[in-house]
């Protein structure tokens, strides 16, 4: 545990002092890029080559290496890029950054527990979404009280959703080591064999790192019923699950995607605006932009390429002749697919940038998710853990959508909203006499049969006419009094209870 802190201390000091605009820092991200992509001339040269009709190539071993030394080489570039917008900067923002720039250069290892001491020091009276009104009665959704309204039932389903994503774990697993073992032998004449290479091994790497990330956390979450301080592990844990569960290289199809290219470029823009040069902005940003498209991109191209190259058996065989490894390429090649965007990610990323200020998002580094939010859900499994129990609060953490983030943080009305009464209590007349001539006749056409409105305490209910001489649906404020003492002349006091229906 001494020797992690120590590491992690190291690293993030040594990110914040390149992070501080420092233009030796820049210039050493450069001469490491130049210096990584000529070692890949002395790779081929020295280890691990293979010569085949007079031309030298890699072999399966030093294809590994090269990978990671282009990745790093393409990312020191990207990172030059990114110090030198902070080098040349006002006096204005090198106090910004002496004061809070620390915070933004590593949200999640900074502002993210920063924000979760801050929350749980101020408590009860604290605001976190201060658009949303009602948040210190609720405790911004997690009083126990809006916790036990939201979450008590539905166990089941949410077990079956839980079992569901680690179906996925293991499928995606499988998948991953069986292109593994059956990989083809080194061959530069063959086509995609060294881009098979390339993408098997940057998909296993990184799935392997998500894997040994997952157990720490698991084992965290364990020594946590042993006394060692970790709370709201579950939240940790459930999104840690998620990333493993989905990742494929497929995902790196992203950074092609237009909607996607332009929110990077943005949020870069913004950064560059809060912490750097803003004349600089779009340069900074479009440089950083491409640097992603030709590293991430290009690896998703290229790992289309190869998974569709892995399918051409379904041109060989029918379906009730394909064996085990066929039915768990088409099952790893579909979850591959599907999970290039998740729309349950996408509708709580939408969810979660809307509550955020705009001024926060830049100070933060746009970071996605916010920090604050990352401490919200920290906060939510801790307290959810007090409320349910430790593997109820998992659950609910690893399928949590976001309708139950609407539902925590807005309070849901049982009655009909006072616009929706109005609409309904309004006559057609009124309603539909702004609207064009042909508008009203095929409204008119779904309105032949005409409904009252009986309010019965807070319920609505619908009932058919029985004649079409009846009244309109809406009378006059006297006659509307008038028929509710009319009624209750003629039912008595007996008549008067809690379930009396009174027409409108």
């Amino acid at each position: 545990l001494k020797c992690h802190c120590t590491v992690r201390t190291l690293a993030d000091g040594f990110s914040m002092a390149l992070d501080k605009g420092i233009l030796a820092g820049s210039l050493f991200f450069l001469l490491l890029a130049v210096l990584l992509w000529k070692s890949n001339t002395f790779l081929i040269e020295t280890w691990n080559h293979e010569t085949e009709d007079g031309i030298k190539y890699l072999g399966s071993k030093a294809l590994y290496v090269d990978l990671w030394i282009k990745c790093i080489a393409l990312v020191s570039v990207e990172r030059f890029i990114h110090g030198i917008s902070k080098t040349w900067v006002s006096d204005e923002v090198n106090r910004k950054k002496e004061s809070i720039g620390f915070v933004g250069a590593q949200p999640h290892s900074y502002a993210a527990p920063w924000y979760f001491e801050a929350i749980d020091t101020l408590g009860k009276d604290l605001e976190i979404f201060p658009c949303l009104k009602g948040q210190i009665e609720r405790q911004n959704g997690l009083s126990h009280k809006v916790l036990r309204s939201v979450f008590d039932g539905g166990l089941s389903s949410r077990i079956f959703k839980l079992s569901i994503t680690l179906s996925k774990l293991v499928l995606n697993s499988a998948f991953m080591c069986m292109n593994l073992l059956t990989l083809p032998p080194r061959d530069p004449k063959l086509p995609l064999n060294q881009a098979r290479y390339y993408v098997l091994y940057f998909e296993a790497t990184i799935m392997a790192y998500r894997c040994l990330k997952l157990a720490y956390l698991l084992l965290r979450g364990t020594m946590a019923f042993c006394g060692w301080p970790y709370r709201g592990f579950a939240s940790s844990i459930a999104r840690s699950l998620e990333k493993a569960s989905e990742w494929s290289a497929f995902q790196m199809l992203r950074h092609l995607n237009t909607a996607h290219v332009g929110k990077l470029f943005d949020d870069r823009a913004t950064e560059c605006d809060e912490f750097g040069v803003p004349s600089l902005k779009f340069l900074v940003a479009g440089c950083q932009l491409l640097s992603s498209i030709i590293l991430y991109g290009g690896l998703g191209m290229m790992a289309m390429a190869v998974k569709l190259s892995q399918l051409s058996f379904v041109e060989e065989k029918l379906v009730q002749d394909y064996d085990y490894q066929d039915v768990i390429k088409v099952l790893g090649f579909t979850l591959n697919m599907v999970s290039i965007f998740d729309i349950a990610d996408i509708e709580m990323a939408s969810v979660k940038r809307l509550l955020i200020q705009d001024k926060e998002y830049s100070l933060t580094s746009c970071a996605a998710p916010s920090p604050l939010w990352t401490a919200w859900e920290l906060h939510l499994a801790d307290q959810l853990q007090q409320c349910m129990g430790s593997f109820h609060s998992f659950v609910i953490v690893a399928t949590m959508t976001a309708n139950d983030v609407r539902k925590l943080l807005i309070e849901q009305e049982e009655r009909l909203p006072n616009l929706y009464f109005q609409m309904l209590a309004m006559h057609e007349d009124e309603l539909l006499q702004n609207l064009d001539p042909v508008a009203k006749v095929f409204i008119y056409s779904g309105l032949h049969q005409k409904r009252r409105l009986i309010v019965e305490e807070d319920r609505v209910l619908y009932q058919p006419l029985k004649t079409e001489n009846e009244k309109p649906l809406l009378e006059t404020e006297d006659e509307k009094i008038g028929m509710k003492a009319q009624q209750v002349d003629e039912s008595g006091p007996a008549e008067t209870s809690r379930n009396a229906v009174t027409p409108i």
